[in-house]
């Protein structure tokens, strides 16, 4: 993983880490045996 971010440039590694910061998520249970997963990310 690090060659890869090595790779990057410094714009795209502040997007990513912008993206990670902000990453947010919840679980709703629609039943006792379904439930569902939402993943909200700030440039979403």
């Amino acid at each position: 993983m690090d060659k890869l971010i090595d790779m990057m440039n410094e714009d795209m590694k502040k997007q990513i880490d912008e993206e990670i910061s902000g990453l947010k998520f919840t679980k709703n249970f629609r039943s006792p045996t379904a439930e569902e997963w939402f993943v909200f990310l700030p440039s979403y």
